[in-house]
């Protein structure tokens, strides 16, 4: 593990976490260069082709440091607090001024604004905020849509592309799986 660099292209947030961790180990085993954007950076995993970017969802330029030169984001929601809609829009307004392309966003099946469980009305604004932000988001609703897949806690992951934001001609495609 090194400390922060313009390179890799892929971050992914909550490394340090049960999901966020597992989808990096998942990654370095496959190979795949990656950053860890995350509070702490001691707590980090040590991955191989893993650098490690120290940023708080709260704190806007630090969120743009550590992700400046990505293409991809996986944002993995912050954890419940009073603020927490409050971080995940500083952490989406950040990731529109690095210039990310695709911001993959954890999710809940049934986010609404008028849900009963308040995390799932948190996520809709997120989600409703990540679309202001010029990204075309699917929706998810009671049933996934292809662009979007389950986890066993319900979550879904859900993909948004910056239509403004080209692909450099040598970046392999990324498209929607194609439904079963």
């Amino acid at each position: 593990m090194t400390t922060a660099s313009p390179e890799p292209a892929l971050v992914v947030t909550g490394a340090t976490g049960r999901l966020g961790g597992r989808v990096a180990r998942r990654l370095a085993e496959r190979g795949v260069p990656q950053r860890l954007l995350v509070r702490s950076p001691g707590r980090a995993p040590e991955l191989p082709g893993a650098t490690v970017a120290a940023a708080d969802f709260g704190d806007r330029e630090a969120v743009v440091r550590g992700l400046t030169g990505a293409e991809t984001v996986l944002m993995v929601s912050a954890s419940e607090s009073a603020d927490r809609l409050a971080l995940h829009r500083i952490f989406v307004d950040a990731a529109a001024e690095a210039g990310v392309r695709h911001l993959v966003y954890i999710s809940f099946c049934g986010a609404a604004p008028d849900a009963t469980f308040t995390l799932a009305r948190d996520h809709f604004h997120t989600e409703e905020h990540i679309g202001r932000g010029g990204w075309r988001t699917p929706s998810c609703g009671t049933t996934c849509t292809p662009t979007s897949s389950r986890t066993s806690s319900g979550r879904t992951a859900s993909s948004a592309a910056r239509p403004d934001r080209a692909a450099p001609p040598s970046s392999p495609r990324t498209t929607s799986p194609t439904p079963r």
